[in-house]
């Protein structure tokens, strides 16, 4: 993995870690809220 350019590995961890983050708002709306 290390062959990667670190760039391109922060990007894609960055974007699945947004999925994973949209995934969870979409799926409980009443804690976004409160967390508001």
């Amino acid at each position: 993995s290390k062959l990667v350019p670190l760039g391109f590995t922060s990007a894609s961890q960055m974007h699945a870690q947004r999925l994973e983050i949209i995934k969870l708002t979409s799926g409980s709306r009443e804690l976004d809220k409160v967390l508001e």
